[in-house]
C-alpha cells in the first residue's frame, strides 16, 4: 500500500500543500520553509500529532491521506493536541478503531530515519528498537499508540518513583524500629507477675482512701488531745480558786447567827439603831457575798467533777503508719504496673514496626525485580521475538550486525541498504519511509539510496537543504513554489 494523495493544511510550518506522490518524492529549499513538517504531517497521519502542530494563528491543523483502498484524516485542536483520527475506506465507509488499524499498517517504519540510522552509529541500536513493531502481550496498559519500548521506558519511571517512595516509607519504618528497640530496651525488665494497670489503681485507691481515714481519725485524736490541755488546765485552775475560796469565804450559818444576833440586839439597844441598822445592812452584804460564795464554789465542784468525767477515758491515738505504709506499696505496685502495661504497649509498637519494616522491605524487593523486569528482561524477551522478522540482521547488547558481521564493518553503501531492508521488514502493508536530511549524502550517496529505495519497493518522502534538482518540489513559506506561475 501507498500513498496517492497527501493535502497538508496549517500543520507546524506548512500552510497549505496539496499533492499526488510519486515512488520518490524529495521537498528541497532554504532551512525553515516546512520541508521537515511535511514528513511530520504523514507520520502524524499515522501515529498521531506532536503535542502542538496546529500553525500559529489557525484554530486546527488537518492532514489528509488518500492511500487507495483507504482514506486517513487527523484533525489536531488546541484541546486535542494529539488529533482525531478517521478512516474510511474505499466505498466510504468508516472503521471502527481507527488508531489501532493505522499501528498495524505502517509498523515502525515511520519512525526509521536510513540517514540517522548510518550517521549515528552509537544509537543504530536504539533506533532499530524503537522502530521495530513490537507486540505487548495482553493485560499490560499501554497508551493508544504508545510503542512498547516506551511503555518499558514509562514503566520503568512509575516503578522507580513508586520504589523511591517505598524506599523513603522504609527508612522510615526502619528509624521507626530503632526508636522504639531503644524506648523499650530503656524500660529494662518487669515482673511478670505483676498485675494489670487497672487492678494496680484500684488497689492503690483503695490503700489511699484507708490512709486517708488514719489521717483524718489522727487529725480528731490530736484534737481531743489538746482539749484535754485545756481541761486540765481549767481543772488545775478551778482547784486552785476552789481552795481560795474554801479557805476565805464566810459561813452561811455563821453568818446568819450573827445577823439574828443583830436584829436581836436591834431590838434591845434602841440607843444605837442607827449604827445597827449600818451594821446590819453590812451583815446583809456579807451574807450576799458568803452565798455567791457557796453557789460559786457548788459551780466549781460540779465543773471538776465534769473534767474528772472527760479526762478519766483517754483515747488511744490511731495508728498512720501502716496505712501509709500501704498506700507507698499500693503505689510501687501501680507503677510498676504502668511500667508493665508501657512496655506491652511498646513491645506491641516494635511488633508492628518490624511487620511494617518487613513489608516495606518485600515491596522493595517486588519493585527492584519488577523494574528489572521492565529495564531488561521484558524488552529483551519482546526484542528477540521480533527481531526474529528482521532475517538476516541482528540486534544484539553491543549493536547491530549484518549477517553475523557489525554494520560498522560494512561500507556506507551496504549500511544504507541494510537500513532500508530493516524498514522493509519493519513496514506492514504500508510501504512507506520518510527520509529527513538527505542533503548530508553526496550526490553518490544520493544516488545509492535512491536505487535501494527502488529494488526495495519503498515509496519515498525526501527532505534535502538546498535548490531544487530535477524532479524535486521546492517549499517556501510552507507551500509548494511553482516557479512558473
Amino acid at each position: 500500500m501507498k500513498i496517492h494523495h497527501i493535502k497538508v493544511r496549517d500543520f507546524l510550518g506548512v500552510q497549505s500543500v496539496e499533492l499526488d506522490p510519486g515512488s520518490l518524492t524529495v521537498f528541497a529549499g532554504r532551512n525553515g520553509q516546512a520541508k521537515s513538517s511535511m514528513l511530520k504531517a504523514i507520520r502524524a497521519a499515522f501515529e498521531g500529532c506532536p503535542s502542538v502542530s496546529v500553525r500559529q494563528g489557525a484554530e486546527k491543523s488537518e492532514v489528509v491521506i488518500d492511500a487507495g483502498d483507504l482514506t486517513i484524516r487527523r484533525v489536531a485542536t488546541e484541546k486535542n493536541p494529539a488529533g482525531a483520527v478517521t478512516v474510511k475506506d474505499s466505498e466510504g465507509r468508516t472503521l471502527p478503531r481507527p488508531q489501532a488499524l493505522l499501528t498495524a499498517l505502517c509498523g515502525g517504519a515511520l519512525r526509521f530515519n536510513p540517514i540517522e540510522f548510518v550517521r549515528e552509529p552509537k544509537r543504530q541500536r536504539q533506533r532499530v528498537l524503537e522502530a521495530l513493531p513490537l507486540e505487548l502481550p495482553a493485560g499490560e496498559d499501554a497508551r493508544e499508540g504508545e510503542h512498547a519500548l516506551d511503555y518499558c521506558a514509562r514503566r520503568v519511571k512509575e516503578i522507580t518513583e513508586t520504589r523511591r517512595l517505598v524506599g523513603a516509607d522504609g527508612k522510615k519504618a526502619k528509624a521507626d524500629v530503632d526508636r522504639l528497640a531503644a524506648a523499650l530496651k530503656e524500660l529494662g525488665e518487669v515482673p511478670a507477675d505483676c498485675p494489670s494497670v487497672g487492678d494496680a489503681e484500684d488497689s492503690e485507691r483503695t490503700a489511699r482512701d484507708a490512709l486517708t481515714r488514719a489521717e483524718t481519725q489522727a487529725e480528731a485524736w490530736a484534737e481531743g488531745q489538746a482539749q484535754r490541755k485545756r481541761l486540765v488546765a481549767e481543772k488545775t485552775a478551778q482547784t486552785e480558786r476552789l481552795g481560795l475560796l474554801e479557805k476565805y469565804a464566810k459561813s452561811v450559818d455563821e453568818a446568819e447567827t450573827k445577823w439574828a444576833k443583830a436584829v436581836n440586839e436591834l431590838d434591845d439597844m434602841e440607843s444605837s439603831i442607827v449604827t445597827q441598822r449600818t451594821k446590819v445592812a453590812n451583815l446583809r452584804g456579807n451574807l450576799d457575798d458568803a452565798r455567791d460564795d457557796a453557789r460559786d464554789i457548788a459551780g466549781r465542784r460540779e465543773r471538776l467533777t465534769e473534767i474528772a468525767k472527760q479526762l478519766e477515758a483517754e483515747p488511744e491515738k490511731p495508728d498512720t503508719d501502716k496505712p501509709s505504709e500501704a498506700h507507698r506499696e499500693a503505689r510501687v505496685v501501680l507503677e510498676a504496673a504502668k511500667k508493665a502495661g508501657t512496655h506491652r504497649d511498646a513491645a506491641e509498637a516494635l511488633d508492628g514496626a518490624k511487620a511494617t519494616k518487613k513489608a516495606f522491605e518485600k515491596k522493595w524487593a517486588d519493585e527492584t525485580t519488577e523494574l528489572d523486569f521492565y529495564r531488561k528482561e521484558f524488552p529483551q524477551a519482546l526484542v528477540s521475538e521480533c527481531a526474529e522478522d528482521l532475517g538476516d540482521i541482528g540486534v544484539t547488547d553491543d549493536g547491530v550486525t549484518f549477517k553475523g558481521r557489525p554494520l560498522a564493518n560494512l561500507g556506507e553503501a551496504e549500511q544504507i541498504r541494510v537500513a532500508l531492508s530493516i524498514v522493509q521488514r519493519m513496514s506492514g502493508d504500508l510501504r512507506v519511509v520518510c527520509i529527513d536530511g538527505v542533503e548530508s549524502f553526496d550526490d553518490e550517496q544520493r544516488a545509492a539510496l535512491y536505487s535501494a529505495l527502488e529494488d526495495e519497493g519503498l515509496q519515498a518522502f525526501v527532505t534535502r537543504v538546498g535548490s531544487p534538482g530535477d524532479g524535486e518540489i521546492e517549499m517556501r513559506d510552507g507551500e509548494l513554489f511553482d516557479p512558473v506561475s
